[in-house]
């Protein structure tokens, strides 16, 4: 039996799909077919986070769209099964200190 904890038990879920991670440069339009997919159902899971630097577009994979996508098409997703309160700490890096010890890359997103 392990020791008794204060942190409770994080919940993860692989999920199936592949998902792409594609970066734009600020001003560079977002293909129209990919809001017209957001706006008809297809796929699951997308995010879009624009800095001064960058545009991202996260998404899980899915036929139609775009083969440059396709092609990056290449990142898993582990959910953390939620809803977790916002005031928590420590949960990102309990995730992603045995990752870093595997050299497995991450790109990490919270809603």
């Amino acid at each position: 039996m392990p020791p008794p904890s204060n942190s409770p038990a994080l919940n993860l879920i692989v999920l199936p799909e592949p998902f792409f991670v594609v970066k734009l440069q600020p001003g560079e339009e977002i293909p129209p077919c990919i809001f017209r997919d957001l706006t008809h159902g297809r796929g699951g899971f997308f995010s879009v986070t624009r800095t001064t630097e960058e545009v991202s577009l996260v998404g899980e994979a899915y036929k139609s769209m775009p083969a440059s996508y396709k092609e990056q098409s290449t990142w898993m997703c582990i959910k953390v099964q939620g809803p977790m309160e916002h005031n928590l700490t420590g949960i990102l890096a309990s995730l992603t200190a045995p990752l870093k010890v595997s050299k497995v890359p991450i790109f990490a997103l919270s809603t």
